[in-house]
Parts: C-alpha cells; structure tokens; sequence
C-alpha cells in the first residue's frame, strides 16, 4: 500500500468512517479534515487505496467536527452508505449521499419536536428496525418511566430523504425488570446492546438478560 503523507499526521483526531459510499460493493474510508472542511474517501483499487476529494462542508461552518453525532448507513435505500449527522445548535439533521464524485448534502429533517439538543447522552443506533430496504435510526430516551414501558423512538428516511418518526416502538421484554430502578440513569447502569434479531439486550448483573424487540 502507497504510503501517502500529502494529507500530514492523519492520526491527529480527524473522523474516520467506514463503508461502501460510492456503490462499487467495497468498503471504503471516508475522513473529514477540519483544518479546510475538505472530506477525502479512499477506495482500494486491488492494490492500493486511491484518494479522491469528496467535497467540503464550509457551509456548514468550520470544523463540524465538534462533538455533533454521525451515523453511517444505507438511510435512503439506493444501496449505498450515506453520512448523517444531527447538529444541536438548530436541531437540523443532515444526509451527505455520494453520487459517484463527491458528496451531496441534503436536509434531513428537524427533531426540535423531541427537544432540543438531543446528543444530551441519549443512546442512538443505527440499524433495519422496521423495513428491510434502508437503515434506521433508534433512540431511547432515560425519562422517569418505570417497568416495561420505555420511551423508544425509531425514525427512518422517507422518499423524500427526510428522517421522519414512526412513533413509540413497540418495547416486550422477556424478563422483568422492575426492580432496575426508573430508567433515568438506567442505561449507565446497564450496557445496551443491539443484536442482530433486532432487539436491543441489557445485561443485569443480578439476572440473565432482558431483550426488547423493536417492531414497528
């Protein structure tokens, strides 16, 4: 592999993301550089990774990398890995689609209905909750529920490549876990996981597991 140093220390705290953006059926990495706002996406060609710009988000103000959350996945459906990112200041969600070239910014949608400044430690993930054409994203959010019931959200992109809520998933649990306490803080104490039967799996150190299935 060509070592390429036109990029300096790249190993300075620059984002790096991985997956197929540009469709050819491999994996790529894709960076943003914050010191011009310039994103890069390297391909292996059979031998080496070929740099090739991939657009620069200026517009979006200088270094987006500011603790503003980033997800990677096929969100509209044209079997392709798309960036998206939420920014707290305006509650904006943004959907970066590579169109052969370089990237394609298009608005998202707005979550200001959820409150604002959602990245407050909330739990995201990404995966084909609902419909098997696209990936989701699902959120839970700590409130002072208890029991059974906890406030999960999932949303995915429309045709319209907006992300729009599909209401309260519905939550079962296959075993109880009233006595964990309300479930604010709930997810600090017990790490979520997300399994490939789409259910999302707490493990307790007092009980085996309770698994929620997420249906739409």
């Amino acid at each position: 592999m060509t070592c390429w140093d036109g990029f300096g220390g790249v190993w300075d705290g620059r984002p790096f993301w991985v997956g197929d953006f540009n469709g050819d059926g491999r994996a790529d990495i894709l960076f943003y550089y914050p010191g011009d706002d310039n994103w890069w996406l390297g391909t292996h060609n059979g031998s080496e990774l070929q740099w090739t710009f991939a657009g620069n988000t200026t517009g979006f103000g200088h270094g987006i990398n500011d603790g503003r959350p980033f997800w990677v996945g096929d969100f509209n459906g044209d079997g392709r890995a798309d960036i998206l990112f939420y920014y707290p200041g305006d509650d904006n969600w943004w959907l970066g689609t590579h169109n052969g070239s370089e990237l394609q910014w298009t608005f998202a949608g707005n979550t200001t209905g959820f409150g604002h400044g959602i990245n407050d430690g909330r739990p995201f993930w990404v995966g084909n909750f609902s419909r098997p054409d696209r990936t989701e994203i699902l959120f839970y959010y700590p409130a002072t529920t208890t029991g059974g019931s906890a406030p999960t959200t999932a949303a995915n992109c429309n045709g319209h490549s907006q992300v729009t809520p599909q209401g309260s998933a519905t939550v079962s649990t296959t075993d109880d876990h009233s006595g964990w306490g309300t479930s604010t803080g709930w997810t600090r104490r017990h790490p979520l996981l997300l399994s490939r039967r789409r259910q999302l799996v707490a493990r307790h150190p007092q009980r085996q597991r309770t698994a929620m299935d997420i249906r739409r």
